[in-house]
């Protein structure tokens, strides 16, 4: 089953304040039924939607190809990453949202607590034009296993592979809205009586968002997209690093892509690295890319239109190998790593043969890779928020339960020995049992 194509060059609608407001209205409905269903009947439904998307994988790289600028392999990717995802919640939401029962202890023996995790109602995911499709999709789809509607805002510059997205699932229920427009549109939505907010874009969009949204005390995940940041350290192999920021620098719309690369030198190898680099870079054919006439959004910001700050606050100096990207590697290296470890970053590559999971355990990052380049995205993997950059907790268990509130309903259950009352008021009601409740817990506690 495919969708029908959409011509990356059409215009889309500017939803405004009142057809805002009527679409979470609509999402409220449909999301009242959908949180009173159990999580096996909706990983029957996020199954049948992974099927769906399966078959138009072809379409939707396609579509993200033409519209973000990524060659259709990297787009091809991205979409196979939303799928894998979204396969990982299958298996695991049962395990991960399903009640709990857990015990009150010594004190409380006749007390249990029945743990769950309900829907918050409708969440509004706005996405980035850095993260065009794996980002975006992962928010929906751990909202959508958690029992939420979902209204989605895809980014200004590419909405066609986000809608599309969603015209595979609503062949089905309409449990999933989309909004487009521009940044009124953006506000509309965030000011609007939403459950839970979902941020993706820079720290100042994402100020911008969460200050509209507190308004209303509304929740908000913010999932700011920073720039990638590799560390070369004087003992990496020079060619593999250069390699992989090379490959970087065509990635700008991917999901775990920001703004421009940085690259943090040994200052060492940083004449050598900087040749291995200027190699890399002319030997990298942006003619894949398939843009034909001109430039995609992802790509003309990877090229250098956003140009990264001054990093003189990092690094003594700087040494730009190519426009497309930062290298910094004129301060000695250990001042460089202290000052990076004042700094939170969502994803740091470090190049080291001997010491790279050392400097990486160092440094304040949500996610380190040594010697390999990019990031995983395994659905199991626990990536959170740091600071100001970072990825949001849109995987792994925590991210399941990102968009559920708990739930704990304690109920007294029968003891195998009827006791009246409270058992500890019971147990404190006389001299002796004071002395053995001492005891107890003088043994419990004092020889650890």
């Amino acid at each position: 089953m495919g969708f029908e194509a959409r011509d990356v060059g059409d215009v889309v609608d500017v939803v405004d304040v009142v057809d805002v407001a009527e679409v979470v209205r609509a999402a409220h409905v449909a999301g009242d039924h959908w949180a009173a269903t159990s999580v096996a009947e909706r990983v029957r439904l996020l199954r049948a939607w992974r099927g769906r998307l399966w078959r138009a994988a072809s379409d939707l790289a396609g579509t993200l190809h033409l519209e973000a600028g990524l060659s259709i392999d990297e787009a091809m990717l991205e979409v196979l990453h939303s799928i894998e995802h979204l396969k990982w919640v299958e298996a695991n939401a049962a395990r991960v949202l399903n009640a709990t029962a857990h015990g009150a202890g010594l004190l409380n023996p006749e007390l249990t607590t029945r743990t769950s995790y309900a829907a918050e109602g409708v969440v509004a995911v706005i996405a980035s034009s850095h993260a065009p499709l794996y980002g975006p999709s992962s928010a929906v789809v751990n909202a959508l296993a958690s029992g939420n509607a979902v209204v989605l805002k895809p980014a200004l510059e590419h909405p066609s592979t986000l809608l599309a997205y969603a015209e595979l699932l609503r062949a089905d229920v309409p449990l999933l809205q989309v909004v487009t427009g521009d940044e009124t549109t953006t506000a509309a939505l965030a000011a609007s009586p939403v459950d839970r907010v979902c941020v993706f874009g820079s720290a100042a969009v994402a100020a911008r968002i969460s200050a509209v949204s507190a308004r209303a005390l509304v929740p908000v995940t913010v999932v700011p997209v920073g720039p990638a940041v590799t560390v070369v350290a004087p003992d990496a192999d020079l060619r593999a690093a250069a390699a992989s920021v090379a490959r970087t620098v065509g990635r700008a719309g991917s999901a775990d892509a920001g703004a421009v690369p940085e690259v943090f030198v040994a200052p060492d190898v940083s004449a050598d690295f900087d040749a291995e680099l200027r190699e890399a870079l002319a030997a990298a054919d942006p003619a894949p890319l398939g843009l034909g006439s001109g430039l995609g959004s992802g790509l003309a910001r990877a090229l250098g239109v956003r140009r990264p700050r001054a990093a003189a606050e990092l690094a003594a100096g700087s040494t730009d190998a190519d426009p497309r990207l930062r290298v910094h590697g004129q301060a000695e290296f250990g001042e460089v790593l202290a000052r990076l470890r004042d700094r939170p970053y969502a994803h740091v590559a470090v190049f080291s043969r001997g010491r790279g999971t050392q400097i990486g355990e160092a440094l304040r990052a949500a996610q380190v890779s040594v010697n390999v380049g990019v990031g995983s995205v395994a659905g199991a993997l626990p990536r959170q928020v740091i600071g100001a950059r970072g990825y949001g907790p849109l995987s792994g268990d925590h991210g399941l339960r990102t968009f559920g509130r708990a739930v704990a309903v304690t109920t007294r259950r029968r003891l195998s020995v009827p006791v009246p009352g409270n058992p500890a008021d019971v147990l404190l009601a006389t001299p002796a049992g004071k002395l053995a409740a001492r005891l107890a817990f003088h043994l419990r506690h004092s020889l650890t």
